[in-house]
C-alpha cells in the first residue's frame, strides 16, 4: 500500500540523486555534490537496501556504479567494494554492458586500493572489454590504472607500459571521433 509506494519513491529519489551527482563529481562543483551525497548517505543506504530487498538488481547495480567515485572520494572503499561484490555475486550477465563494466571496474579499483591485488587484477581485467564496448573511458582508465599498478608491482614493466599506451591511444581515438 502506501508504505510500499513511499519506499519505492524514496529509492527512486536517491537513484536520481546519485545519477545527477555522478558526472558532477568530476567537475568544479565536486565539493557541493560530495557534501550533498554525504548528507544523504543514510538515505542512500536505505535506498540500496530497498533495491536489494525487492530484487531490483539492475537498478541496484546502476546505483552502485554511479556511487563508485563518491565512495572512493570519501575513503569508504570497503563499503563500495562490498556493494559491488554483492552485485557481481548475484551475476552480471543480465546487466547492460555499461552498468556491468562500471560495477566490475569499481570492485577492482576498490580491491586494489584495499590491498587485495589478485581480486583487483581479475576484476579490472574483466572490466576492460565491457568498458571499451560501452565507451566508458572513465572506468576503463580507472581499471587500466589499477592493472598497470598491479603489473608494476609484479615487476612486469613492459606489459604495464604496453597496456597504458594502448589505452591512451584508445582514449585519444574516442576524443577524435
Amino acid at each position: 500500500g502506501d508504505l510500499a509506494q513511499s519506499q519505492e519513491a524514496h529509492a527512486a529519489c536517491y537513484i536520481t540523486l546519485a545519477e545527477q551527482a555522478e558526472p558532477e563529481l568530476y567537475h568544479h562543483q565536486q565539493r557541493l555534490w560530495l557534501a550533498q551525497l554525504e548528507q544523504d548517505h543514510g538515505n542512500i543506504h536505505v535506498a540500496l537496501a530497498y533495491l536489494q530487498k525487492h530484487e531490483e538488481w539492475i537498478k541496484l547495480a546502476q546505483m552502485i556504479g554511479t556511487l563508485g567515485w563518491f565512495w572512493y572520494m570519501h575513503g569508504i572503499l570497503n563499503e563500495g567494494r562490498q556493494w559491488a561484490e554483492q552485485a557481481i555475486a548475484r551475476g552480471t550477465d543480465y546487466l547492460p554492458e555499461s552498468i556491468r563494466g562500471k560495477v566490475i571496474s569499481s570492485a577492482g579499483v576498490f580491491a586494489g586500493f584495499l590491498g587485495q591485488n589478485e581480486l583487483a587484477f581479475i576484476r579490472c581485467q574483466e572490466s576492460l572489454p565491457l568498458c571499451r564496448a560501452s565507451g566508458d573511458v572513465r572506468n576503463l582508465c580507472a581499471s587500466v590504472y589499477m592493472l598497470v599498478h598491479s603489473l608494476l608491482a609484479m615487476k612486469n614493466a613492459l606489459e604495464a607500459r604496453q597496456l597504458a599506451e594502448e589505452t591512451l591511444a584508445y582514449a585519444h581515438a574516442l576524443e577524435d571521433a
